[in-house]
């Protein structure tokens, strides 16, 4: 196998950015997508759309990154205020849900770009993606978005790094995923659920967790965070502090999951294939 070092695959992206000219990029605010943004702003200057979907899937400090990020960039940020929540299909929670939010998101870009006269849409999936259960996937190839990031075989250590090297403020985020990936499959997502997750997380990032996953299994919140930060949550005032404020959000029983956050941890008790 030959192996392609960082610097080589860079050269590759920005080749495949200026080919494509123009594009409006698919926007969350994480390292992959604010890396890729950087690179089309950098190759394409003023040729280049920033989108990111509001709605109560994703949550509030997600979007308020992103909004950080275009700025930071000088780039044209626009949110668009997606409908999943009204699709019936998505609500009912069935391996299908991340195709068909994606679908959905796509085909809006897709018009947002002919309307600007824009050329492409494009998002930040990298190498490492590969390996993971994305039903999203599926729908940016029937759809025909651009995975620049993945073409080149950048892989998320070398995106951060390479972010670190350009300034970018995104460089050292946590993984964020949207807040529908909280809910077992088979389990009908509804906006109030959604808003204990949002809340939820929202105190524990307060607390110092970094990296918190609230698993959401009615009215049991199982918490996902890396083992340095478990002590954290134990800590005398804080177990309590914890457990009164999910139960406060409606969650009877608060657990705190041993093995820690991990990508994919709706995986255990066989409920989801999601990171």
């Amino acid at each position: 196998m030959v192996m392609v070092s960082t610097g080589e695959k860079m050269s590759h992206l920005r080749r495949i950015v200026a080919d494509l000219g123009s594009a409006v990029v698919a926007f969350s605010g994480g390292v992959d997508s604010s890396y890729l943004l950087w690179a089309c702003r950098d190759v394409m200057k003023e040729r280049v759309l920033a989108v990111t979907a509001v709605s109560p899937v994703h949550a509030s400090w997600d979007t308020d990154f992103a909004g950080e990020v275009a700025r930071s960039l000088s780039v044209e940020h626009m949110l668009l205020r997606s409908t999943e929540m009204d699709d019936a299909a998505f609500v009912a929670n069935t391996p299908e849900r991340c195709y068909l939010c994606k679908r959905g998101l796509f085909t809006v870009l897709r018009q947002i770009a002919q309307d600007r006269g824009l050329g492409n849409v494009i998002e930040g999936s990298n190498a490492d993606d590969a390996s993971e259960f994305r039903p999203g996937r599926r729908a940016a190839e029937e759809l025909g978005v651009g995975r620049p990031l993945h073409k080149v075989g950048l892989t998320k250590d070398e995106i951060r790094r390479l972010s670190r090297e350009a300034g970018l403020v995104s460089w050292g985020r946590p993984s964020s995923t949207c807040l529908a990936t909280r809910f077992p499959y088979g389990m009908a997502i509804s906006v109030e659920a959604l808003r204990m997750v949002e809340k939820g997380e929202a105190f524990l990032r307060d607390l110092g967790a970094r990296q918190v996953r609230l698993r959401h299994h009615g009215d049991i919140a199982r918490i996902e965070v890396s083992p340095a930060d478990m002590p954290l949550l134990l800590r005398d005032g804080n177990r309590e502090r914890v457990v009164g404020y999910l139960g406060g959000l409606g969650y009877g029983h608060v657990v705190l999951d041993m093995a820690g956050y991990r990508p994919g941890g709706g995986n255990v008790w066989g409920l989801s294939l999601e990171p």
